[in-house]
């Protein structure tokens, strides 16, 4: 283990650098954005490139005499070396062309050294018969994942990002009602252009009302679309999970397939749901930990593995932390943030499902009813209330435009909060036997202008009913 404790550097490379950044400042430019002074190995060059940066954002001008002041000021000259070093690096540099490819080397050389860190405290940590072993690989996890965060650049160039507009306006017009992921339900991808990456989605509603279902039927049509996604339960195993895909495919009751004698055309029908489903990019995770830092590295494992470009977490108030001394809204509040930052990171969409605390005088759902955590609607960009208005006695659904349609096996979806898409209601059919929801026909659907922000906000308290 002793090459664990044996660092990698390059001095060389470091003196390179810094004497071409003296001699030619421009030449910061083209380190300043990835390169930062822990990445110096050598601690007399961290403290030079250190006050190299402060000379840069205070607008000081950067050469030999004005470098050795500001060090000199802040009184570490002689730590350094002296005058003399500062002089020094400037005169061994042959050629400043290649300072962008040396910071490169640099940055290789810190990622090493700090994994090799991690690599040791980890083999320590995991000698400890008193450490759980699970927290210990979710610690070296989260670890690596910020080391790879840490060494990337988050910015992009307006040119750039322009440039991505007029790729996305180009697609637009080509198929004009385009959508990035499909979800199935043709209303919603109408509504929202589907699910998009990097998106924290909300799927909430009290226990029963479809959460669940509505979710695997979004996993079947993301997958039948060949885009890869994966499944985190924390409530059923893979294969119930897998048996009420089956029976959305087949018809046939997903407890039927499960427990009892089929005849021979439900067995032909399961044998050939089974088929398609074995060529559908669907993966599912028993989630033997509920601790939400592990479920999000098994969401950036699968990313890389599998390529997800969706992952569906059932559901928040499952999860735990082994954070101490927080409240229950606290809790949950870092399990969204923290989901949407890994949406964020690793590009894909995150569907995490949501129970709305119980309301029988007012069961129509309302963000307000977000159980646990009123920064599960801060942290969201899309959420997505749903309830079934016959188990609550209801004979008709009732939009928010007035409008009211029979409630009988139907479900009442309300897009609550819509970032850059706006907000508005809708019903859909279900079939009860497998949970399987079908968009109903126009002439039965209300107008459904996009809610403004005004009337979004009324739906916390005015549109409870």
């Amino acid at each position: 283990m002793d090459k664990l404790k044996q660092p990698i550097s390059r001095e060389k490379e470091e003196e390179t650098i810094l004497g071409s950044i003296i001699l030619r400042p421009q030449k910061l430019f083209d380190v300043i954005e990835f390169l930062k002074p822990d990445n110096f190995y050598s601690p007399k060059n961290r403290i030079i490139y250190e006050t190299i940066l402060e000379m840069f954002n205070n607008n000081i001008k950067i050469d030999i005499i004005s470098v050795t002041n500001e060090v000199r000021k802040k009184g570490k000259l002689e730590e350094i070396g002296g005058a003399f070093y500062i002089t020094e690096l400037t005169g061994n540099v042959v050629s400043s062309e290649n300072v962008d490819y040396y910071s490169l080397i640099l940055l290789e050389s810190y990622m090493s050294r700090k994994l090799m860190e991690i690599s040791y405290t980890t083999y320590e940590e995991a000698q400890d018969e008193t450490k759980d072993i699970f927290e210990t690989i979710s610690d070296a996890q989260s670890k690596i994942e910020l080391l790879m965060t840490e060494v990337k650049s988050g910015k992009k160039d307006i040119t750039k990002l322009c440039s991505e507009i007029l790729e996305k306006i180009e697609v637009n017009q080509n198929n004009f009602e385009s959508v990035e992921i499909t979800t199935g339900d043709s209303v919603y991808d109408k509504f929202s252009y589907g699910l998009h990456k990097t998106d924290l989605v909300i799927l909430a509603g009290e226990g029963s009302n479809g959460k669940t279902s509505k979710a695997l039927d979004i996993c079947l049509a993301v997958a039948r679309s060949g885009k890869p996604i994966a499944f985190y339960s924390l409530e059923m195993t893979p294969i119930r999970i897998t048996a009420r895909l089956v029976a959305k495919i087949t018809g046939i009751d997903s407890k039927r397939i499960l427990n009892d004698k089929l005849e021979d055309w439900e067995i032909k029908s399961v044998h050939s749901a089974i088929t398609e489903l074995n060529k559908l990019p669907v993966h599912f995770d028993e989630c033997p930990s509920a601790n939400y830092k592990d479920i999000i590295n098994s969401i950036r494992a699968d990313r890389i593995k599998y390529g997800i470009e969706v992952a569906v977490v059932d559901y928040l108030q499952l999860l735990t932390s082994a954070v101490r001394n927080k409240t229950r809204e606290q809790e949950v509040g870092d399990f969204v943030k923290a989901f949407k930052r890994c949406a964020k990171q690793i590009d894909i969409c995150i569907i995490a499902l949501s129970q709305l605390s119980r309301d029988r005088e007012k069961p129509k759902p309302s963000l307000s009813r977000l159980r646990d955590s009123g920064q599960i609607e801060e942290a969201a960009d899309v959420v997505i209330l749903m309830w079934i208005p016959q188990r609550y006695g209801k004979d008709t659904i009732t939009f928010f435009n007035g409008k009211e349609i029979v409630s009988k096996n139907r479900v009442h979806i309300i897009i609550a909060k819509g970032r850059d898409i706006g907000t508005t209601d809708y019903a859909m059919d279900m079939e009860f036997k497998t949970q399987t929801f079908t968009n109903i026909d126009e002439e039965d659907f209300p107008e459904k202008p996009k809610v403004e922000r005004t009337d979004w906000l009324d739906l916390h308290e005015k549109k409870d009913g």
